[in-house]
Formats: C-alpha cells, structure tokens, sequence
C-alpha cells in the first residue's frame, strides 16, 4: 500500500510538472534544440511568450580552429516548418517569400557567430490561427556541399514546441 501510495504521488508531481509549467501554457510558447557539425554550432530557439507571435532564433557558431564556409545558392540562408502532432506541417517560413537567385557564402572564423531571426505569428499557411498544443519543429541551414548541389544534413535540428 505505501509502494502505490509513493508511485501515486510520484505521478502526481509528474503531471502537476507537465501542465504547471510555464513553457505548456497557450501564451507561453517554448521550445529549442542545437546540434554540432563539423565545428559549426547550431542552435535554434524561440522568444516571445505571452505575445501572441513567436520569433525563432537562429544561429550559428564555429567552434572550430579554421574558418568555416557555407554555400548558398538563393537569398534564403535558412527554413523552419512546424508540424502538428498527426505530422502534417501547419506552418513554414518560407511558404510565402521569394529569394532571389545569387549564389553567396558565408565565412565564420573560429569564434565567429552568425544569427538569423524568423517571427511566426501563430497561423497557419492557410490563414487560421494554430490552436494551443504540442509541434514539431524542424529548422535547418539551406546551403549546399561545395560542387554538389543538395542541403547539408548535418545542419538540420529538429525539437518539440509546446504553444
């Protein structure tokens, strides 16, 4: 009887830590991830609770001893799509730009940190307003190996936001 009375109460403090956390409150949007590749830093956070808008956070930062280059083929450095729970994406940034065709590159000395910000203002592609929950996000660089054409996979993070 006390073993179950314990695992009740460990239960308990599970969920009252769950749904009493700030970052699972509808106005509270929380969530974030990093990942490390080739002595480049990436991590990618979220700001903005309580504001009816989220912005993520971007950057990147060589941890290396050599300088660090990124290709580019467009003006886009970056793309974020946010999935509900059945995984269909309810959101990507860059569902409604354009980018310019130029090939670029970004140079980070070591130490060097570079940021980029994307604000979402919680609505879908389509217009409606995303209803509170938990989503998948996945965030990652746009650039390509040097003489191949395809997006680095190691510069893709991916984490759970509750909104």
């Amino acid at each position: 009887m006390k073993k179950a009375l314990v695992l009740w109460a460990a239960l308990v403090i599970l969920l009252t830590a769950e749904f009493c956390n700030p970052g699972s409150s509808p106005l509270s949007p929380t969530g974030g991830s990093e990942i490390t590749a080739n002595d480049l830093k990436m991590t990618v956070s979220t700001t903005g609770q309580g504001t009816g808008g989220l912005t993520f956070l971007i950057e990147l930062k060589n941890e290396g001893t050599s300088t660090a280059s990124l290709e580019f083929s467009t003006g886009q450095a970056f793309d974020i799509v946010v999935s509900n729970s059945g995984g269909d994406v309810v959101w990507t940034w860059s569902y409604d730009k354009a980018f310019t065709q130029a090939f670029w590159e970004l140079d980070l000395k070591p130490g060097e940190s570079y940021s980029m910000q994307a604000a979402w203002d919680l609505k879908a592609n389509d217009g409606s307003q995303v209803q509170p929950g938990r989503y998948g996000v996945k965030a990652w660089m746009t650039n390509f190996y040097r003489n191949k054409f395809w997006h680095n996979p190691n510069l893709s993070v991916e984490f759970l936001l509750v909104i």
